[in-house]
């Protein structure tokens, strides 16, 4: 085992001994609590550096720059929604799933088209002439008003509780930026829309007097 893996480890076996998420700095320090002939090493290195540093920055500038080139593969994960981003030890149990979950989500769009294939081909015309009015409305609101709405399904077709279907009765006009606070499992929205936000389709037949 060459040394460089051999340091790798050690830094994984440092953060997997806290199930808690650490700063880049914090996991530093638990590498040199535990290791401390790391930080030994990275002192002297440290005082061989014409900038100012000392050991524990050298440390966490390498622990830094292995997570940014992915050194540390699927062991660990990286939150970078916080500043500075936190990381956590992924467990092997955890990496299976998280590895699920990434491949459910790269398959949701093939998932979702074919939901809707298999219902259009159930829509009687006039279902399927009330749902191409959701779109063109949703055309002209950008053109002429300039509101990005997304026309949307109110029941998740994924929604793995109660699924819904690919059918008037079930879609809403969207802000596209409302949109993207709906939680992908279950398309359940995460702040509830007020009526500026959601259009449904009696308001629209009545705006735009498209319904029969």
């Amino acid at each position: 085992m060459n040394s460089a893996k051999s340091i790798n480890e050690k830094y994984l076996h440092a953060l997997s001994l806290t199930n808690d998420w650490l700063t880049v700095s914090e996991w530093a320090m638990k590498v040199a609590d535990t290791y401390p002939e790391l930080l030994e090493n990275a002192e002297k290195q440290a005082a061989n550096q014409k900038n100012d540093t000392t050991g524990l920055r050298e440390i966490a500038a390498r622990l830094s720059s292995r997570i940014s080139s992915n050194g540390f593969g699927s062991q660990i994960e990286v939150n970078t929604e916080e500043k500075p981003k936190k990381v956590r030890f992924l467990t092997p149990i955890e990496q299976q799933q998280h590895a699920a979950e990434e491949e459910a989500e790269d398959l949701a769009p093939l998932r979702r088209i074919d939901i809707i294939k298999r219902d259009s081909e159930q829509l009687s015309v006039a279902e399927q002439y009330r749902i191409d009015e959701f779109e063109a409305i949703s055309r002209q609101l950008k053109t002429y008003f300039g509101l990005d709405f997304e026309v949307d399904h109110a029941s998740a077709l994924r929604n793995p509780k109660t699924p819904g279907k690919h059918h008037p009765d079930n879609l809403q006009l969207l802000l596209k930026t409302h949109n993207g606070k709906r939680t992908p499992a279950t398309g359940h929205v995460l702040a509830s829309p007020s009526k500026n936000n959601t259009l449904r389709q009696p308001s629209l037949c009545k705006a735009w007097s498209l319904c029969g």
